[in-house]
């Protein structure tokens, strides 16, 4: 299982252009409580160990839930990424 604050790392593969940077670093989606009840999503770029984050893009406004902060951030790493749909579910 993964800690919660800890995100995913969705893949190692290097990306195209972001903000006017080449990115060969992971992302990490993490997901972050500043106030009780108020979740807020943040991707953060990476070192190859997954150590020295530098924010990349966060949330402008709190989610109620922790669900909906991640179904957000989980759009804005497909943006960076950029996969325009949802993957298929698993049968």
């Amino acid at each position: 299982m993964r800690h919660p604050t800890r995100g995913i790392r969705p893949t190692d593969r290097p990306l195209g252009q972001v903000h006017g940077e080449c990115m060969n670093d992971p992302i990490e989606l993490t997901i972050v409580e500043p106030l009780p009840g108020a979740y807020v999503w943040q991707l953060l770029e990476t070192d190859d160990k997954g150590e020295s984050p530098r924010l990349l893009r966060r949330a402008f406004d709190a989610e109620d839930s922790y669900e909906t902060a991640l179904s957000a951030g989980q759009r804005a790493l497909r943006t960076v990424y950029g996969i325009t749909r949802a993957p298929a579910p698993a049968r």
